[in-house]
């Protein structure tokens, strides 16, 4: 079991929790899942990273391209892509290169991304639910109240979408 936490990662082992420093402060860590690849990923205040073999490893990013993320809630790979849901817009995190780039920026922050089984990425936003093929995006409307935009989560079980908003 692994948590992110606002004083960074643990692991539950055995009975125990061990802490795994990111940085000397270990600042809010709001995302931390086991992705496609296997690999554990995580992203807090002091960066992004994986968790490998017991070892934190931090991306290679710099304080701007963390700045131009803003909080990134949840990361997921589309089409072998490393795609970051951020307070700031939808980013490409390209490990290869270091870089960032923007895909999209909304009108609000992004609150979640799911993949769906067409491999379609869905987004939610604080403004709206949108979905993305990989050349173009949609704006899903779902409903005419204005509390019906705000996307709280995207969850997909057994082929289903499930849509949480406020």
């Amino acid at each position: 079991l692994w948590l992110g936490t606002e004083i960074g990662i643990y692991r539950k082992k055995e009975g125990k929790f061990e802490h795994f420093p990111i940085s000397p402060d270990d600042g809010l860590v709001r995302f931390i899942e086991r992705l496609q690849n296997g690999k554990i990923y995580f992203a807090g205040e002091d960066g992004l990273g994986t968790i490998e073999n017991g070892t934190v490893k931090l991306f290679n990013l710099n304080r701007r391209q963390l700045t131009n993320l803003g909080a990134v809630r949840q990361l997921l790979l589309f089409n072998g892509r490393l795609i970051a849901a951020g307070s700031n817009g939808l980013f490409e995190i390209d490990l290869k290169k270091n870089s960032v780039v923007m895909l999209k920026q909304f009108k609000s922050g992004v609150t979640s991304i799911q993949l769906d089984k067409l491999n379609r990425l869905w987004i939610g936003t604080e403004s709206g639910l949108f979905v993305y093929d990989g050349i173009s995006f949609k704006n899903i409307h779902i409903g005419n109240k204005s509390n019906a935009r705000f996307i709280n989560f995207l969850e997909l079980i057994h082929d289903m979408m499930y849509i949480g908003t406020n």
